[in-house]
């Protein structure tokens, strides 16, 4: 009989009266498998090993609308020895409820509606529920006293009218300084803009030897939830929109010759649409909120929050082959930027977020009044840029456990003898 999983329960407050009831429930990556040997085929590997983790983010709209999903990493370095360290791999599900025996049983029912989704992934993953409240906790504590960063995509206010060598007021890491809101958008020239993603092919592996090689132990959370986008945003995306079409409308009116930089205007101006247009498209097909958080009991280094985005995400204008970078537009696309939580209220608000798995904004941003959630919101593919489970590699994988053999079914034509033998697989070497 399958054990059954842990089910941990938090009550929150919410508005008025009512009470409303959280409940999380969990497996673990008990080990990985070694990649078996693909030569020439790699690219190919890879692209179908992150389009099946896809598959499954597409799935997750079936756990409920006030669902959320994490994909938690938690290292434990051996100082002076990182190849000694090791690395937790855990799939945490969140449901919501009116009452706790509700809400149980709700994350029950999701957790195993995804597990077989989860198990589709590959057979390289071998999986166990969290069962105990021991275990729970060892995976799921937040790190006291509490240091968190979040990476994000790039935003920007784009001028139509002018050419700048970078755009106005954009944030870089811990640099960031973003003005208020209102003032930010007071130019009807500038246009509002999340860059999206690259998806990249990495293993993950990159992430791993660094986390192993980090002073302290680090919580990367990888999180998203099912969503829709709502009228106030989908109001601005279409102002944004509107502003492009204007531009562009107005400089037909203007011969190049009396404006040297008409035509690059004009040419940025359409490319800006179009992604602007595709944005919008996706976001009412398919949305998904998504959230990177890193957290740990000492500083979070800037040298750590770049090595997690360029290994979760490409650079701008990549052309890298092992990624989408091979077969899109290089224009408006790529890059990552972070910020960290430097006063008591984000410290908080990051907090409850990590455990809760929520989605609560507390980095500054450039978007207009209602606009906040856009800069995380994605449609499945792009979600999977960042929430995404490492991929096998040819050898150990640092940190995990590794399984170098694997079980696989007989060959037919071996049943009879297999059947009068006390061992009905065989155990072969992958290579």
């Amino acid at each position: 009989m399958q054990e059954l999983p842990y089910v941990h329960i938090a009550r929150i407050s919410s508005t008025g009266s009512s009470q409303n009831f959280l409940a999380f429930a969990g497996l673990k990556l008990h080990s990985i498998g070694a990649e078996p040997k693909q030569g020439q085929d790699r690219l190919r590997y890879l692209d179908r090993a992150l389009n099946r983790q896809v598959d499954f983010i597409a799935a997750l709209p079936g756990i409920g609308q006030d669902a959320a999903a994490e994909i938690r990493i938690v290292s434990k370095p051996a100082p002076g020895a990182p190849q000694r360290g090791m690395i937790k791999v855990t799939l945490r599900i969140r449901a919501t409820a009116d009452s706790a025996e509700q809400a149980r049983l709700r994350v029950i029912e999701s957790l195993r509606g995804l597990q077989p989704n989860l198990v589709a992934i590959s057979d390289a993953y071998q999986w166990c529920f969290i069962t105990s409240r021991e275990e729970y906790q060892e995976y799921f504590t937040s790190p006291t006293p509490l240091h968190a960063a979040e990476l994000l995509r790039r935003e920007a206010l784009l001028p139509l009218d002018r050419i700048h060598p970078l755009p106005p007021k954009r944030s870089i890491g811990f640099l960031a300084t973003t003005e208020v809101q209102q003032a930010a958008v007071s130019n009807p020239a500038d246009v509002y803009f999340v860059f999206p993603y690259v998806r990249t092919f990495s293993s993950l592996r990159t992430l791993f030897d660094i986390l192993l090689m980090q002073a302290h132990p680090m919580v990367v959370s990888l999180a998203v939830t099912p969503t829709r986008i709502n009228s106030a945003e989908i109001e601005i995306l279409r102002s944004q929109v509107e502003r492009c079409e204007s531009f562009l409308h107005q400089e037909r009116r203007y011969a190049d010759d009396a404006n040297p930089t008409a035509a690059p205007l004009r040419h940025r101006a359409n490319k800006l649409l179009d992604a602007l247009h595709r944005f919008s498209f996706s976001l009412l097909d398919d949305c998904f909120q998504m959230r990177v958080t890193v957290a740990s009991s000492a500083p979070i280094s800037a040298g750590l929050m770049e090595a997690l985005g360029t290994t979760l995400t490409e650079s701008v204008n990549s052309q890298d082959p092992y990624s989408d970078a091979s077969h899109e537009t290089q224009h408006l696309m790529g890059g990552h930027d972070w910020v960290s939580a430097s006063t008591p209220e984000q410290q908080a608000t990051a907090l409850a977020n990590l455990e809760n798995i929520e989605f609560a904004i507390w980095a500054d941003t450039l978007a207009p009044v209602g606009g906040e959630r856009l800069r995380y919101l994605a449609d499945a593919r792009q979600a999977n840029g960042i929430f995404r489970l490492p991929i096998p590699v040819e050898g150990i994988f640092p940190g995990l456990e590794t399984r170098l053999a694997r079980a696989i079914p007989p060959p037919a034509n071996l049943l009879r003898i297999l059947a009068q033998s006390d061992h009905p697989f065989w155990i072969i070497p992958i290579t």
